[in-house]
C-alpha cells in the first residue's frame, strides 16, 4: 500500500481544538469513578 489518499470533507471542525477543559475531563473521572463504587 502506498498509503492513505482521502479528503476531508471541508468545513469540518479542526481535530486539535480542545472541546472539554481539563476541569471537564476531571470532573468525568471523579463521576466514573464513583458510580463504579456505588455498582460495586
Amino acid at each position: 500500500m502506498d498509503g492513505l489518499r482521502f479528503q476531508p470533507p471541508a468545513g469540518t471542525a479542526d481535530p486539535d481544538t480542545r472541546v472539554l477543559s481539563d476541569q471537564d475531563l476531571e470532573q468525568a473521572s471523579q463521576e466514573g469513578e464513583q458510580k463504579q463504587q456505588s455498582s460495586g
